[in-house]
């Protein structure tokens, strides 16, 4: 936690903003299903695997217990939420199908220059 905590504080330190985003996963199945159906696991780990890797390491990601996914996507400039989810999630369509896609929940909780509230965020607050 230690090194995120360095990396928010820097990217703040620097003038940029976090935009916080939350991914819900619940269509896949329940948390249950999602930690012990091969399959389930299989595809819930490999979609958050590839939501990370688009996030890029500027971007803090956290996997949560309940298989919710937090995202702070760090910039000087206000960012696209939507722009930028559909941009992430169109490789997922084509590799998991769009009815997959469609059933993960996305949550725009704003836009946040505050340590303490992004760390909230990330940790499962809010």
């Amino acid at each position: 936690m230690g090194s995120q905590r360095d990396k928010i504080r820097g990217h703040l330190s620097a003038g940029m903003k976090a935009e916080l985003v939350s991914f819900s996963f619940k269509s896949l199945g329940t948390p249950e299903e999602l930690a012990c159906d091969p399959r389930k696991s299989e595809m819930y780990r490999a979609i958050v695997s590839r939501i990370k890797k688009k996030a890029g390491n500027a971007n803090v990601v956290r996997r949560r217990e309940d298989f919710s996914l937090r995202v702070a996507l760090f910039s000087s400039y206000p960012v696209d939420t939507r722009m930028y989810v559909r941009q992430m999630f169109a490789p997922l369509e084509k590799a998991f199908g769009p009815g997959v896609v469609a059933g993960i929940s996305v949550e725009n909780r704003g836009t946040s220059e505050s340590l303490q509230d992004i760390l909230e965020f990330i940790d499962g607050g809010c």
